[in-house]
């Protein structure tokens, strides 16, 4: 923590950027093992916008605590180029009621409801998904991916199309295992078609089967390579 410490101090963009790399892997590294072959339902959260104050906007977020619950949600916020000014936590009985001030990037209030909605809609799905972390090959790749899409999500203002598919957890688990899976599965197909794979990821069509058994595919090739030229 001291070296993440020293290299925020330097203020670079790439400093910044080892920084947060490194208290990633500290945090997968303490995920990875946790709900190996269980992964229960995840716990609702309910995330209130209090507005009263004239120097900062207050999010309320109260759930059950669960591992890293407060790293999912500030990774969160950092989407959306918000500051954290003060932060109170309470948990009381495993049941966490954490109230965070914000301001913008110039030091004022967020006033903005659109970007109120965003910011709610990052921190849900971010602490969601979080908890499915330990069932990823590679948790840091997955988290980075899975806040790459986040935020093109929220850019384009789709999040109630995604609304029902992200609350579902065999979904966010299998989506973990998939984002923290290869570079080339990252880089040439779900980085730039993520939004036709999360149907396919959806348990409502885990009756319909995506491929065939191995002992068909043989005919199936060779009926797809009919009248083709050599």
């Amino acid at each position: 923590m001291e070296n993440a410490i020293r290299l925020l101090e330097k203020g670079d963009e790439s400093s910044v950027t080892q920084a947060k790399q490194q208290v990633n892997e500290l945090v997968v590294r303490r995920l990875a093992p946790l709900h190996q072959g269980s992964y229960p339902l995840p716990y609702p959260v309910e995330i209130q916008i209090d507005d009263h104050a004239e120097a900062f906007t207050r999010l309320r977020v109260i759930s059950e605590d669960t591992p890293a619950f407060l790293y999912a949600l500030s990774n969160a916020l950092s989407l959306h180029d918000v500051s954290i000014e003060h932060v109170r936590i309470r948990t009381i009985h495993g049941r966490v009621e954490d109230e965070i001030d914000l301001v913008d990037l110039r030091g004022r209030k967020i006033d903005s409801p659109e970007l109120l909605n965003r910011v709610k809609f990052s921190v849900l799905f971010t602490k969601q998904f979080t908890y499915f972390l330990g069932a990823a090959p590679d948790p840091f790749a997955a988290l980075s991916r899975f806040e790459q899409i986040v935020r093109d999500v929220v850019q384009k203002k789709k999040e109630k199309e995604w609304l029902d598919l992200l609350t579902q957890p065999h979904l966010l688990k299998d989506l973990a295992r998939l984002l923290g899976a290869s570079d080339f599965l990252w880089e040439d197909f779900i980085r730039l078609q993520y939004e036709t794979l999360l149907p396919m990821l959806s348990p409502y069509v885990r009756t319909h089967a995506l491929a065939g058994t191995p002992e068909t595919l043989a005919e199936k090739m060779r009926n797809a390579l009919k009248g083709l030229e050599p």
